[in-house]
């Protein structure tokens, strides 16, 4: 089995344009990119905030498919949407639902979304319980909107154990138990690490409710997104278990590669992209690093 390799549209520390990143992405070798609207949402004159906001995608995704690339991959906006009395509320909600009309626009299938803390007053002692009520209730309403627009829910893994979905059994038994074939797991192996989860098992525990991944390494205490080989995740073991459990997603990084210079930033691509092909197996398969 191979996986298509995806890179994210964040990749760069500066705020480069997208039409800038997916040259470079694909330049690279990708054919598939994860379109992060968390982050471009926080960028005060990005034309996701403006009117022209479908008309901007639109060129985004015209301009993507002529260098022969897709999008595959999304991450909603990321907020506290339990506290309903928090003065940005209302532009997070607007923008939520932009991202998943957008997504849809773009073609994207998988939607990343997180969890939202309790409400304050509410978050001193760990409930999961009531979490999981509230969050269920706000992912439902979301269903209909989402359905209408093509796209499915990944809900991602926390990478604090004392926050619902900061353990693989609770993650799995959140998504379960909102019941719909619409939405699954989105696996981040670097916050899995960061709580002590083991990559393979927890591939295995969610089973065919897996639908996206975050793959970036650390050292199991910082959230660090730095690219494969520099923590002490195990790769090897992922694959197998993707295999396994007959993964049907993209092998998609959510690394940064801030530390590479601009002039070296096409090299750098390069690297991730063929640390890819290794983990996956496509190098052996080809014989070398494809082209």
């Amino acid at each position: 089995m191979s996986f298509e390799l995806a890179a994210p549209l964040h990749i760069f520390e500066e705020k480069e344009t997208p039409f800038f990143t997916i040259e470079s992405i694909a330049r690279a070798g990708f054919r598939c990119i994860d379109f992060n609207f968390a982050d471009w949402i926080l960028v005060e004159d990005c034309p996701l905030r403006q009117q022209n906001w479908r008309e901007w995608l639109e060129d985004i995704h015209n301009y993507a498919n002529s260098l022969g690339v897709r999008f595959t991959q999304g991450h909603a906006p990321m907020y506290e949407f339990l506290r309903t009395d928090d003065p940005q509320f209302a532009f997070f909600e607007e923008m939520t639902n932009r991202s998943i009309i957008g997504s849809g626009m773009l073609g994207i299938r998988n939607l990343v979304f997180h969890c939202s803390r309790l409400p304050l007053g509410m978050e001193d002692t760990p409930d999961f319980e009531r979490s999981a009520e509230l969050n269920r209730r706000w992912f439902l309403e979301k269903i209909p909107l989402c359905q209408q627009s093509g796209v499915r829910i990944a809900i991602e893994n926390h990478n604090q154990s004392n926050q619902l979905t900061g353990n693989p059994l609770r993650h799995r038994d959140f998504i379960r138990s909102l019941q719909s074939e619409d939405i699954g797991a989105c696996l981040d192996v670097g916050h899995l690490n960061m709580v002590g989860g083991v990559p393979d098992e927890t591939i295995e525990l969610l089973g065919d409710r897996l639908f996206a991944l975050h793959l970036h390494d650390n050292m199991g205490e910082k959230d660090q997104h730095t690219i494969p080989f520099l923590g002490n995740i195990k790769w090897e073991t992922i694959v197998p278990a993707l295999e396994r459990i007959n993964y049907k997603g993209e092998f998609t990084y959510e690394t940064q590669i801030r530390f590479a210079p601009p002039s070296c930033r096409d090299t750098a691509l390069r690297l991730l992209y063929e640390m890819g092909l290794y983990i996956t197996g496509a190098e052996e398969e080809n014989g070398q690093c494809a082209n």
